[in-house]
């Protein structure tokens, strides 16, 4: 690839490296009289095969992707291959990992056989991006339908110090994305609550107020209280804060808690769960006779079949546990 404006030449092509199959990288920045060290920029297994590179470069030079078959994914078969990407953001003096683009092996035994083999093509190339919030979008030949045909891709292009832009450039159209090169990076451009960082993990939009999940930590809150038969009852207040409801799972442990050396532990506990009004919200005796699935799916289900515990979505509030025998 030959970028007219600087006079650079970009190539990548398949190669051994230590006796190990490598798609390498050099580039010549005065028209091809000297070249660059070749460096291998697929990281994929010793032994496994890469093949048929292609390579694109952005207009200003730094980012550099290029775009490979890979056998790694399927180590035993000889014709299974993927789509994978490698990218540089410093015109191609460091690489980030490899990424596979391809949800779905393509089977190269369904592509034309030839005296040299079945034969893809050499049908791979790469719009690249423009700017950032620009996708690079990669062309190459798959056979998943059953024949050999062309499919493309979006890829999100950003160091992986910057996700937002990442998210962008692999959802966003045209349309959306802006003129300049970046949006303004804060840490909450929409004021939802949410920070970039948080919003691009959850694979939502991080400049969309009404577009957001919610990412609170996971809180465990325990109290030991002697608890009898009748009058003796064990009492928990909490509150929820915000304006989100919660999703929550009140526990009354008795027998599993013998395992840890608690003396005269409740055999048989029961749970109430009243709101801030007094009105009963839930009543739990064993925990397997209601919500068995969902207490069970919390991954905080009692120790044993004699204990209690609810499953409830609570609105902000003040509540009160009430643990009985």
């Amino acid at each position: 690839m030959a970028d007219r404006t600087t006079q650079n030449i970009y190539v990548v092509y398949q190669t051994l490296f230590g006796g190990n199959p490598r798609i390498a990288f050099t580039k010549s920045t005065n028209s091809g009289t000297s070249w660059s060290a070749p460096v291998a920029i697929s990281d994929n297994p010793a032994g496994l095969g890469v093949f048929n590179p292609a390579i694109n470069v952005s207009s200003d030079g730094r980012t550099v992707t290029a775009v490979f078959y890979d056998h790694r994914d399927n180590p035993g078969s000889s014709v299974l291959v993927d789509l994978y990407l490698a990218q540089s953001f410093d015109g191609g003096a460091t690489w980030q990992p490899n990424i596979r683009l391809t949800s779905v092996s393509t089977n190269a035994s369904q592509a034309p056989l030839t005296s040299a083999g079945y034969m893809l093509g050499d049908y791979l190339e790469i719009a690249q991006t423009t700017r950032p919030t620009v996708p690079v979008v990669p062309i190459w030949v798959d056979t998943r339908t059953g024949d050999p045909d062309p499919f493309i891709t979006r890829a999100g292009v950003a160091p992986y110090t910057d996700l937002v832009t990442a998210w962008e450039a692999a959802r966003e159209s045209l349309a959306q994305v802006p003129a300049t090169s970046l949006r303004p990076q804060t840490n909450d451009p929409d004021r939802d609550g949410e920070d970039n960082q948080s919003e691009a993990a959850s694979g939502t939009g991080p400049f969309y107020y009404s577009w957001v999940t919610r990412t609170g930590k996971e809180l465990d809150i325990s109290t030991r209280l002697r608890v009898e038969t009748v009058q003796h009852v064990g009492i928990g207040g909490f509150i929820i804060s915000g304006n989100t409801a919660r999703k929550i799972i009140v526990r009354a442990l008795g027998p599993t808690l013998a395992q840890f050396g608690v003396p005269g532990v409740l055999q048989d506990p029961a749970l109430d769960l009243y709101d801030s009004s007094n009105n009963l919200i839930a009543s739990n005796d064993n925990w397997k006779s209601s919500q068995q699935t969902e207490i069970q799916g919390s991954g905080y289900a009692p120790g044993d079949n004699h204990e209690a515990a609810i499953v409830q979505t609570l609105a902000p509030g003040n509540y009160t546990a009430i643990v009985r025998g």
